[in-house]
C-alpha cells in the first residue's frame, strides 16, 4: 500500500481512484497488517481488482480550458457539491460559463476527498464534514480567482443542511 502514499493530485483530479486506495489502506491499518507486508486472499483480490481498472484511469481527460476562447462568457458560476458515505466524504468545484449564443461550458476545477473517521459514525455526521471542506475548497477556489464570482452550494442531506442553517445551539460536535 505504498502506493497510497506516493500519489500528489493537489487538484482532485483521480480523487474517485484515489478515495479507494485510501479507504484501503484505512482497512489494511484497523486489520493491523503491516506497511511492507505482502497481500493475501481478500486483500490480495480487493487489489488485483483495482489495479486491473486501471485502463480506465489512463481514458480520463479533463479540459484544462475553462471559457470559450471565441467570446465572453456573459454569466459565471462557481458550483460546489458534498456527498459522504460510511467509508469517505467529498466536495467538489465546478465552474459554469453562459455564453450570449446559449452554449454553456461547465469545467471541473478540483475536488477534495477524505476517508471518514475510522470511528463509526452515523452518516450525517460525515455528510456535515463534507459541507465543511466543500466551504473551505469554495472559498480557496474563490482566493484564486480575479473577481467575485456567485457561488452556489449543493447537498444532499437535509440533517446536515438543516445543522447549517439554524442557530439553535447544536451539541459540540455539530457545533464546532
Amino acid at each position: 500500500m505504498k502506493i497510497t502514499a506516493k500519489v500528489f493530485q493537489p487538484l482532485g483530479f483521480l480523487s474517485p481512484y484515489v478515495i479507494q486506495l485510501k479507504c484501503m489502506f484505512q482497512e489494511l491499518c484497523t486489520e493491523k497488517i503491516d506497511w511492507d507486508q505482502e497481500l493475501h486472499g481478500n486483500w490480495l483480490a480487493k487489489w488485483t481488482l483495482f489495479n486491473d481498472s486501471s485502463s480506465d484511469r489512463n481514458k480520463v481527460r479533463i479540459p484544462r480550458c475553462y471559457f470559450i476562447t471565441t467570446s465572453k462568457p456573459n454569466s459565471v458560476q462557481l458550483h460546489g457539491f458534498s456527498d459522504a458515505s460510511k467509508q469517505a466524504y467529498t466536495a467538489v468545484a465546478y465552474l459554469r460559463s453562459s455564453y450570449n449564443n446559449g452554449r454553456v461550458a461547465i469545467r471541473l476545477l478540483c475536488s477534495k476527498t477524505r476517508v471518514a473517521p475510522a470511528k463509526q459514525q452515523s452518516i450525517p455526521q460525515p455528510e456535515l464534514l463534507g459541507s465543511c471542506i466543500l466551504v473551505r475548497l469554495m472559498n480557496n477556489v474563490q482566493n484564486s480567482l480575479p473577481e467575485e464570482i456567485r457561488k452556489l452550494y449543493w447537498t444532499n442531506s437535509k440533517t446536515a443542511l438543516c445543522w447549517i442553517t439554524n442557530e439553535k445551539p447544536w451539541k459540540q460536535y455539530v457545533n464546532h
